[in-house]
């Protein structure tokens, strides 16, 4: 009898010890397999953060290129003293505007400030924003806020009315 009981013991520790190395074994699988899926959920925001702004700055990279170019023509081509311009200005006006309008929506605050500081001091002074432009200048705003996810403040609200419609806001 004195021989089966070690027996029994020994079958018993054997057993146990078993079944906590499974168990750790499991476990350390489990934890191992959530860091995996932690690591490559991480990685794939990162990665699509890094993809929206490399997409944003080439946005605002060409809308800085267009406005810079299409003005310098306006510059060249404009006669104020003409009745009517010439196509290539009336031309370059139009594709001027629609870089000063993608740069309202996509462009830093620092460079719409600069924008609108440029129509301020144009020889034509700002006039106060038409009711309609002041509605549509929402649609401006919501766009920034759904690009960069914050609400721009009064002052960038100024600057874009100036930028895109050449016009004051009543404060």
């Amino acid at each position: 009898m004195d021989q089966k009981s070690p027996d029994k013991k020994q079958k018993y520790l054997s057993e146990s010890s078993f079944s906590r190395l499974i168990f750790s074994t499991a476990f350390t699988g489990l934890i191992a397999l959530g860091g995996v899926w932690l690591g490559s959920s991480l990685n794939g925001q990162v990665a699509k953060t890094s993809s929206d702004y490399t997409k944003l700055k080439e946005i605002r990279l060409s809308s800085y290129v267009d406005f810079a170019n299409q003005r310098r023509i306006v510059i060249r081509e404009w006669n104020p003293q003409a009745t009517s311009q010439s196509a290539a200005a009336v031309q370059a006006e139009a594709l001027m505007e629609q870089a000063a309008t993608r740069i309202a929506v996509y462009g830093d605050e620092s460079v719409i400030h600069s924008l609108a500081n440029l129509w301020r001091t144009a020889p034509e002074k700002s006039a106060p924003c038409a009711t309609g432009w002041k509605a549509d200048l929402d649609v401006y705003i919501a766009m920034r806020e759904e690009v960069f996810g914050n609400k721009p403040s009064s002052k960038t609200k100024s600057d874009i009315a100036e930028a895109i419609y050449r016009c004051t806001l009543d404060s």
